[in-house]
Formats: C-alpha cells, structure tokens, sequence
C-alpha cells in the first residue's frame, strides 16, 4: 500500500493540502476538489507526493 498525497498549487499564496490517499495496486479513489477550483481559469491545479519514487496516477474528469 502507497501513501499519496494531494495538494491544490497556487503559484501567489502557500500551496493547500487536499488529502492523503493509500492506495493499493489497481485500486481506485474519489476526491471532490470542488472548494479547490480558482483562478481565472475556475480549475483547481493538482499535484500529488507519493511514499514511492517511480509510482504514476491516472485522473479523470
């Protein structure tokens, strides 16, 4: 099990920590980034830091 976890970037101010996922291999998650979505573009900008070197995220949305 990994330990990922998820940050909102914002380039004027400290970046906001959303959440801290384990997840297994193949397993699945839902985050709702709605309070996260700002800027003139009205999207939430996404990072994540995994426990593991070489791991990889597929989002969709």
């Amino acid at each position: 099990m990994l330990e990922f976890t998820l940050y909102e970037y914002d380039p004027d101010n400290a970046d906001d920590y959303v959440d801290t996922l384990y997840l297994g291999d193949g397993s699945c998650q839902t985050v709702n980034v709605a309070k996260f979505v700002d800027g003139s573009n009205k999207k939430a900008e996404l990072y994540y830091k995994s426990s593991s070197d070489g791991t990889s995220v597929t989002v969709y949305d």
